[in-house]
């Protein structure tokens, strides 16, 4: 596997795990982002559908980067013990 723009290689082993780490950033991030909106408060009075709505959206956000970390845990082991009893 090539690196975009370079001729340089990249290993699928280290190209996966990297993709492994950024959604396990961006399930870092969700999560932080839902517990932000957890915390504010709005007045009483204030519209309250668009907090919920964002609210809604960052919650799924979370919850699929949560089942793309587990996803990426599971392959990375299946991927470990092929490459283990290769070696071995």
């Amino acid at each position: 596997m090539h690196r975009k723009g370079t001729g340089e290689r990249i290993d699928p082993f280290d190209a996966f795990e990297r993709l492994r780490l950024e959604v396990i950033g961006l399930e870092a991030l969700a999560n932080a982002a839902n517990t932000t909106i957890d915390d504010y408060k709005i007045p009483p009075s204030a519209d309250r559908r668009g907090l919920q709505r964002v609210h809604a959206l960052v919650s799924d956000t979370a919850e699929k980067a949560k089942a793309l970390v587990e996803l990426a845990d599971m392959l990375r082991e299946s991927i470990m013990t092929r490459r283990e009893s290769r070696q071995g």
